[in-house]
């Protein structure tokens, strides 16, 4: 093997390892976020939770694989395929959904969302960030 094969892996090495510190720092900002980030697929089933999103819906710590409907109240999920449409356009929105815990409690959350592309409309994401703002409109 030349010598500059060798270097060249060697830095192909180094880049690599540099991407597996930086997907573990986001990964470890992702967890522990106090705001709740979650990733839908298009056919509308969670595929990522953190743990303070797990917490808020209140279905566990691995929520994965529950559809939309069974943690938003019925009047969100309606308004919400509007600003679906309306992200794949503009790549992002911002609203106020009504969220239902597993023991059917509810809480509204601020949520900004945004596309993550995929190859195909089909392979793309919609990721969110929510926060409950429940104390804070208790305290208006």
């Amino acid at each position: 093997m030349s010598d500059n094969t060798v270097e060249a892996l060697q830095a192909r090495i180094k880049e690599l390892e540099k991407q597996v510190a930086d997907a573990a720092i986001w990964q470890l900002l992702a967890e522990r976020a106090p705001d709740g980030i979650s990733i839908l697929a298009m056919n509308q089933e969670l595929v990522y939770a953190n743990p303070a999103f797990a917490k808020m819906i209140g279905f566990g710590p691995n929520p994965i694989g529950l559809k939309m409907n069974e943690f938003l109240m019925p009047e969100s999920r309606q308004g919400l395929s509007d600003k679906g449409e309306e992200s794949l356009q503009t790549g992002f929105f911002e609203t106020v959904l009504v969220y239902r815990r597993k023991d059917g409690s509810t809480f509204r959350g601020h949520v900004s969302s945004f596309v993550l592309p995929g190859e195909t409309l089909q392979e793309s994401r919609f990721a969110t960030i929510t926060r409950d703002i429940t104390e804070y409109l208790q305290a208006e």
